[in-house]
């Protein structure tokens, strides 16, 4: 295997991850958007964590060991979606339909990657079961959830309310709807709320009663396999176009999310994760930070000379959906970039793009992560090792089929959405230079 240096851009120069101007090849890992979850629009009151309680007071008694399925962290964590563990659940004795659990318990996943259980309850209405709602609510002291409703603290803090996303009581089992929770996440810019519950999978089984089998892939539909011609880790084994065949899954809620299973099992690795994609920008899409569960070789950033071997991870330089529209403005598919003194390249190289049932990882739209060796920075290939990667999806999956018309007939009429050149959304531009999309057309505009 190659070591990294060599691959690395000789004249230290790369496109950043917000596109504009050069910066250093060790890229900030901090202007990289690395949570695979999408941010809600909200305006969070100050110094206050979750709203007034409303659970009963007085006495709760257990009434058994019920079932929880996992939904909340699965997006955040390693824990998968749809797992499932024992909780013991108790109900209020003066209010009955009042429940609560510790939720993350000594027999939840989550013990295995903090070491530590959480102590803190979960109080759950049912009083009302086509309205069950969960009270606001901490997870080991750092993620502060929030349902998507009325009862919540972040349903006045929403910019736009969306409908009530209540949980149902059925058969004995507390089942949440897809996206019905968000929540913050420590490191994450302050303020912001990521969606939670993606899957579909947060879910409470009531003693005497079962969960569903939510499957080996949660919320998703098998479209097929297909063949995967790999050039992302493929220069590190000095190869090139490496071909195995994938598994394409779509997101049965959000049909622009794609799922690619075990992208890289065919070089010398421990599992790695699944390539997710969200193609809701078809002509720029992003891939969230994976672990390939490839092997690497990176320089010890604290000791130069020596070198340290580590997993590998990769993400697209548009490293999240929100960001995706401030880097088709800043850097134009259609573009140059100077990525050293003597060398420009086509901005093409920067995308990912789904077209004509074609996913395409351009030569260097695709950055380098070392986390267990240097958690500050990414890194760009040097273009000379650099060539596209691509997956053509099984066909009749009827994503992209006539998109351009249908493009082009909407965007007129769309309403016009506004964003800062840091890419977050602003609801009154005024005096200033802003990213303006109208359907799926981007561009850049001075507003007066």
């Amino acid at each position: 295997m190659k070591k990294f240096y060599s691959l690395l851009l000789a004249g230290a120069c790369v496109a950043s991850v917000s596109a504009a101007p050069l910066a250093q090849s060790k890229i900030q890992m901090s202007k990289v958007g690395s949570f695979r979850g999408e941010t809600v629009e909200a305006q969070m009151p100050e110094n206050v964590k979750k709203s007034p309680a409303k659970a009963p007071q007085g006495t709760w008694k257990s009434i058994g060991e019920g079932t929880a399925s996992e939904g909340l962290l699965s997006l955040y964590t390693s824990v998968a979606a749809g797992t499932q563990w024992g909780i013991e659940i108790e109900e209020s004795e003066t209010t009955p339909g009042w429940y609560r659990t510790v939720l993350y318990n000594e027999n939840s996943p989550l013990m295995e990657l903090v070491g530590e259980a959480d102590t803190q309850y979960v109080y759950i209405n049912a009083t009302n079961p086509s309205q069950v709602y969960t009270e606001d609510f901490n997870i080991l002291g750092l993620f502060d959830v929030y349902e998507l409703c009325p009862e919540s603290l972040v349903w006045s803090a929403v910019s736009s309310q969306p409908t009530p996303q209540y949980g149902t009581l059925k058969d004995g089992v507390i089942q949440f709807p897809y996206r019905s929770h968000v929540m913050t996440i420590p490191d994450a810019e302050e303020g912001s709320l990521y969606y939670t519950n993606s899957y579909e999978t947060f879910a409470i089984a009531l003693p005497g009663h079962d969960l569903p089998n939510y499957g080996d892939k949660p919320g998703y539909n098998l479209l097929g396999e297909a063949e995967f011609v790999d050039n992302i880790m493929s220069v590190y084994y000095d190869q090139q176009d490496v071909k195995s065949t994938v598994k394409v899954y779509q997101n049965k809620f959000n049909n622009s999310n794609y799922s690619i299973t075990s992208p890289f099992t065919q070089y010398e690795s421990v599992p790695g994760e699944n390539l997710e994609i969200n193609a809701a920008y078809p002509e720029c899409c992003v891939l969230y930070q994976t672990n390939t569960g490839v092997m690497g070789e990176c320089e010890n950033p604290n000791k130069e000379g020596e070198w340290l071997e580590c997993l590998t991870s990769i993400l697209s330089r548009s490293a999240n959906a929100q960001n995706a529209a401030a880097f088709m403005a800043q850097t134009p598919y259609d573009g140059t970039t100077q990525v050293s003194q003597t060398l420009t390249v086509p901005n093409s190289y920067f995308y990912v793009t789904l077209k004509n049932d074609v996913l395409t990882f351009g030569r260097m739209s695709i950055l380098y992560y070392y986390p267990d060796v240097d958690a500050e920075h990414i890194f760009s290939l040097n273009p000379e090792y650099c060539r596209e990667s691509y997956i053509k999806f099984p066909e009749n999956t009827g994503e992209n089929d006539g998109v351009e018309d249908a493009i082009a007939d909407s965007n007129a009429n769309a309403p016009k959405e506004y964003f800062n050149l840091q890419g977050m959304r602003v609801n009154n531009p005024a005096n200033g230079i802003y990213i303006v999309r109208q359907g799926n057309k981007v561009s850049k505009q001075y507003v007066k």
